[in-house]
């Protein structure tokens, strides 16, 4: 289980609906958000700021995994579940083991200063995340350019499994946010997944 690390309380911004202009004077505006820890009053707030092209964005990470699994960013490890990357194309890696007999994977890439229709990527069953039941032969399925046109698409099979005890708060979080369930055919003992995924001006892609 992989979730966002967060280091003050902030509130919903999906909730307080702040944006109201919708962008509809300027593309290039954005509205950010700031936990308590990120500014040096102490205090979290909103900005509502043209956006700066060029410059790395802060992407969040949050996987939920019914087994074990190991998360890459570009073929190298975060330190936290969060990366700062520039405008260009990225991959989510996935390493899964462990897995049980009714196991999921549920995961979303984010923008957390962005409130749009463009600031989040969710797990959904649109060939866009991609895996393999063999081991590739190097670090390069971790990477940009990489050709997975032979990987499998995954599906989104059958009903979700039942949270579990321990972790399963995480699992309903991310179904909140509008995750769904991936999973493949059959019983893999170890599965590699990628999602390729563009930062932009406009948000993710």
């Amino acid at each position: 289980m992989t979730l966002p690390h967060n280091c003050g309380t902030v509130a919903a911004m999906s909730d307080l609906k702040l944006n109201r202009l919708k962008k509809a004077s300027a593309e290039g505006l954005i509205l950010e958000h700031f936990g308590s820890c990120e500014v040096p009053a102490g205090c979290g707030g909103v900005v509502l700021r043209w956006s700066r092209t060029g410059q790395p964005q802060r992407v969040d990470f949050s996987v939920y995994v019914t087994g074990q699994h190991t998360l890459f960013v570009d073929g190298e490890k975060p330190e936290f579940t969060r990366a700062d990357l520039a405008p260009g194309p990225h991959v989510l890696g996935l390493i899964l083991s462990g897995l049980p007999q009714d196991w999921a994977l549920y995961a979303s890439i984010n923008l957390p200063r962005r409130e749009d229709a463009h600031n989040r990527l969710r797990s959904e069953p649109d060939g866009s995340w991609r895996c393999s039941v063999d081991e590739p032969a190097d670090a390069r399925w971790m990477k940009p350019g990489f050709d997975d046109s032979g990987w499998t698409p995954m599906i989104g099979q059958g009903a979700p499994p039942a949270p579990d005890p321990k972790h399963g708060w995480a699992q309903r979080w991310l179904q909140e946010k509008g995750a769904r369930r991936l999973t493949i055919e059959g019983q893999p003992q170890a599965l590699w997944v990628r999602r390729a995924f563009h930062v932009g001006t406009e948000g993710l892609s």
